[in-house]
């Protein structure tokens, strides 16, 4: 992962822990109190920084929207943090890891063994090594 990625998942995760504990505050009335006080320069600098930092592209205005905020706590609850995926260079994409991932989407629970012989139905030369390897997050 890049160390840019790195940052900007920091960045979320501050937001999202500050939005979350605000127990005397619905969710809504927190963001929007985030998107008044950046707007008015009155936004703690820590929280400032993270809102800036927060994202992949650069924008005109760091506007946190209801949206955006339940997507990356959805992007933390599934994945375990709030990083961007990004694709780092040199990785190349074989046509089975498509399938794999499909596979592995609807069945998150199986044993690999079970989605390598689905899998090898398509495509034969598919090895549970370079199958599990790929599930890890570690393989192409």
């Amino acid at each position: 992962m890049n160390p840019n990625a790195k940052q900007i998942g920091v960045s979320r995760a501050a937001l999202l822990d500050f939005i979350d504990n605000q127990i005397s505050c619905s969710t809504a009335y927190t963001i929007r109190w985030i998107n008044a006080q950046f707007t008015a320069g009155l936004l703690p600098a820590h929280l400032a920084k993270h809102l800036t930092t927060a994202w992949q592209k650069p924008r005109a205005n760091f506007r946190l929207t209801h949206a955006t905020f339940y997507a990356w706590k959805k992007e933390r609850k599934q994945r375990g943090h709030s990083e961007p995926l990004t694709r780092q260079k040199g990785v190349i994409v074989k046509p089975w890891h498509y399938l794999a991932l499909h596979l592995r989407r609807d069945n998150p629970n199986r044993k690999v063994t079970k989605l390598l012989r689905e899998l090898s139905q398509q495509y034969p030369t598919v090895s549970y090594r370079q199958l599990d390897y790929f599930y890890k997050g570690r393989g192409q």
